[in-house]
């Protein structure tokens, strides 16, 4: 049932990025990053628990309303180079969401690793305390299993925030693009 639902909202979701928004080819990976940054929250993420609850309504509304910004990045990063964004917290008792997403590779038969190129989420706040993609439980390491990353500042300071998505391990040849979704920013 889980799957029809999701893919049910996928649909809803693409038709609501191509004619409202008017996103004309949005990717696997910006529909992901939707999907999952709108998702009610299950409370405290921990390792193995998810990120939330599909909540498709609060999604579509969300980006309608422009309270979320998305970001569906074609031009590919190459190992060691990043891209950063900046974004201002005017309301602290608004919590800050980030999520950033990937459409990996297909990797060999047998491999190690599932994981083929390795994105790194990292957003820094005003008094520049970083906060590490997936790393809710503040171990200070970065993902490198999972092709999505996100960020969760439930009490934010009120200031300028950066993010940097940083190409940490890039092992096909061309490359790797990406999407973020995410509160309103400006590119730097």
């Amino acid at each position: 049932m889980a799957a029809a639902v999701t893919g049910g909202a996928s649909a809803l979701l693409r038709e609501q990025l191509t004619s409202r928004l008017y996103i004309p080819n949005p990717s696997a990976a910006l529909m992901r990053a939707a999907l999952i940054n709108g998702a009610r929250s299950q409370g405290v993420r921990k390792s193995g628990q998810g990120f939330g609850i599909l909540d498709l309504g609060g999604t579509c509304l969300a980006l309608r309303e422009r309270t979320f910004k998305i970001r569906d990045e074609k031009s590919r990063l190459q190992e060691g180079q990043s891209r950063t964004y900046q974004f201002q917290v005017d309301d602290p008792s608004r919590p800050v969401k980030i999520t950033l997403a990937w459409t990996d590779p297909e990797d060999d038969p047998g491999a190690d690793s599932a994981l083929v190129n390795d994105l790194d989420l990292v957003v820094v706040d005003p008094n520049g305390k970083a906060y590490l993609g997936n790393d809710s439980e503040n171990r200070g390491k970065t993902d490198s299993v999972n092709n999505v990353e996100q960020v969760t500042i439930p009490d934010p300071k009120t200031g300028e925030y950066t993010i940097r998505v940083k190409a940490s391990s890039i092992s096909s040849g061309s490359g790797q693009d990406f999407a973020l979704h995410m509160l309103d920013l400006a590119e730097n």
